[in-house]
């Protein structure tokens, strides 16, 4: 599945404790696109022209992620076109504390950083470009999901 993250979205963190869930959601509609299921409990979505618009795992089924920090420094302001490989075992950490979330997948090693926009969003692809992690810093939280459905109300979805 090839996902293209744009630099000009805004995307937001929000977890619901109460749930477990913690939603990536940006700012474009999912119009006319599809939606993956990267693993259990992890999903994918995008619009209809193969843009990013919502990451959504159940972090009470995290498998642990490595540790894993992303570079001080890295290309900013990126579009990055990647390949997202379905078959791969994602696993994930969330620090609720520190609102940051890290996905990896299994034996897929990050060799290039970037960072997406103004987003607190870095992604690591692998020698070949294909997503190998990722990381958001900045997660609300947000129990019942007010704040998450305040934002995209705001932002006309």
């Amino acid at each position: 599945m090839i996902v293209l993250w744009k630099r000009s979205d805004q995307v937001k963190g929000y977890h619901d404790p109460t749930t477990g869930w913690l939603d990536l959601v940006s700012n474009r509609p999912a119009e006319g696109g599809d939606a993956h299921a990267v693993g259990e409990g992890f999903s994918l979505a995008r619009e209809e022209a193969g843009v990013f618009c919502h990451l959504g795992l159940d972090v009470t089924q995290a498998v642990a992620a490595p540790p894993l920090e992303r570079p001080a420094e890295v290309r900013e302001a990126i579009d990055a076109e990647v390949e997202v490989r379905t078959g791969a075992a994602p696993c994930w950490s969330f620090d609720g504390a520190r609102g940051s979330l890290c996905v990896a997948f299994a034996g897929v090693m990050p060799r290039i950083w970037g960072r997406i926009g103004e987003n607190l969003l870095w992604l690591a692809l692998d020698e070949e470009g294909c997503l190998a992690a990722l990381v958001f810093e900045g997660v609300s939280r947000d129990p019942g999901g007010k704040a998450q459905a305040t934002w995209l109300e705001e932002v006309g979805l």
